[in-house]
């Protein structure tokens, strides 16, 4: 279970430095899900799953403001709790839709400012002239904010799908009914 966590933690830090590698599309189902299928034990299934949720992520691409569900960690723990359990790709889906949109609202909550905080030492190191610490703060700003919510993945799996759906199920109706919405 250690081992399994450590590595569905370097399938996460993978797919959430795509942003260095260029636009590779790692992130994206199709490749997370193989991955997490491999680490799991059953590439088939991961492949298979990944496919699933690739065609319900298919317009998940962020254009103008709208910011979409992060397909990532609701790719990897959705993935991963379906082979745990033996189950199909509608359990993925059933619980990678929730686990996307709620990533994406502490995305928004925790990484945003903490990008924010850097846009802004951006401008001011740019504004004297300091290119290396616009660099800095451009690169490694980003990947703090992309790191920030990084530790949820491998600590949902660890605690497992009851902990997750546990936490889900606790949501307020309102939460949960404008998930339901979100992810229709």
């Amino acid at each position: 279970m250690v081992l399994q966590t450590i590595l569905i933690t370097l399938v996460a830090i993978l797919g959430k430095c795509e942003f260095l590698l260029g636009t590779s599309l790692i992130q994206r189902p199709i490749i997370m899900g193989a991955l997490t299928g491999l680490v799991m034990g059953d590439l088939q299934a991961g492949v298979i799953m990944g496919a699933t949720l690739e065609l319900a992520f298919v317009g998940a691409v962020s254009i103008g403001a709208y910011i979409p569900p992060d397909m990532l960690s609701g790719t990897i723990l959705g993935v991963a709790f379906a082979i745990k359990a033996g189950m199909g790709a509608e359990a993925a889906l059933t619980l990678g839709m929730p686990i996307a949109t709620i990533m994406l609202a502490l995305n928004t909550i925790i990484g945003s400012p903490v990008m924010l905080f850097f846009t802004h030492l951006a401008d001011k190191h740019i504004a004297q002239g300091n290119e290396k610490m616009f660099s800095f703060d451009v690169i490694g700003g980003g990947l703090i904010a992309a790191m920030v919510t990084l530790p949820i993945i491998p600590l949902a799996f660890y605690l497992g799908s009851d902990a997750v759906t546990a936490v889900l199920g606790g949501l307020p109706e309102f939460i949960q009914t404008g998930m339901n919405i979100a992810c229709g």
